[in-house]
């Protein structure tokens, strides 16, 4: 998949690409949905981008999801693909 989204800014490529160095590992790939997506981080709102990441192998994905939101700034959806 590749992030063909003309509508991502720089900034949001380059936490795409954060994620990609990150799941790359799982046999993963991550490419971005658009540039707001509202989340729920503890008790308040947050405002990020969502990131939907192709799953492959046996990666697990809750595993992986939970890994992008903790370690990744800026991403506060993680949608899934599945295959």
């Amino acid at each position: 998949m590749k992030n063909t989204n003309p509508r991502l800014s720089v900034s949001n490529k380059a936490i795409i690409k954060a994620v990609d160095a990150l799941i790359m590992a799982f046999g993963c790939k991550a490419t971005g949905i658009g540039p707001k997506a509202v989340g729920v981080l503890g008790d308040a709102r947050s405002v990020g981008i969502a990131v939907c990441i192709k799953f492959s192998g046996d990666a697990d994905p809750i595993e992986i999801s939970t890994l992008v939101i903790n370690r990744v700034k800026g991403i506060t959806r993680v949608l899934m693909d599945i295959s």
